[in-house]
């Protein structure tokens, strides 16, 4: 009786439907990226039907605390150096610590992979949440990390692009996979 109640836990809070599961998932995930474990809200999704491989592309934006926020204003060198950490997965793709913003004329193609999600990146730029983006990123005091792989002339194919912006309570999360 008792294994059988904690497998049925153990399989609701994986499948996310056990009650505050995403939540605490979500704890767990910043903890990963950011090195500081803090509540998050989603506020945006823009997510394309992934391909049976994993191919797609996802934009999320959440809110989080000001208490949180304000934990990145100054988030010290263990942020910098450390993280944010990446799934295995992704060993073989190439990795920027989190860095301030603006950012640099020579990472804009990795920007502007991560921003692409269909059709032109002309089109894709109209996108409200696309200027958002691209606003914050030319911004002080905002903080950027990515890992890319497949990097070509104009835009990588395959991106994790990760933004923090203290004084908006942003925490942005981008993936593209193609």
């Amino acid at each position: 009786m008792i294994a059988a109640t904690l497998l049925t836990l153990f399989v609701s809070y994986h499948l996310r439907i056990l009650p505050g599961s995403q939540l605490v998932a979500d704890r767990f995930y910043t903890k990963r990226i950011t090195g500081k474990a803090f509540w998050i809200w989603e506020e945006y999704d823009l997510e394309t039907t992934r391909a049976f491989n994993g191919d797609g592309y996802t934009m999320q934006i959440y809110s989080m605390s000001e208490n949180a926020a304000n934990g990145f204003i100054e988030p010290g060198e263990h942020f910098f150096e450390d993280y944010p950490n990446i799934h295995s997965c992704r060993e073989k793709w190439e990795k920027k610590k989190w860095q301030g913003t603006p950012i640099k004329d020579d990472e804009n193609d990795i920007l502007d992979g991560a921003v692409w999600y269909g059709g032109g990146l002309e089109e894709c730029n109209k996108h409200e949440k696309v200027k958002l983006v691209r606003l914050i990123m030319n911004e002080p005091d905002n903080f950027y990390a990515y890992n890319f792989y497949g990097r070509y002339d104009r835009y990588v194919a395959n991106v994790d692009f990760y933004i923090i912006s203290p004084k908006r309570r942003m925490f942005i999360c981008i993936n593209k996979n193609t």
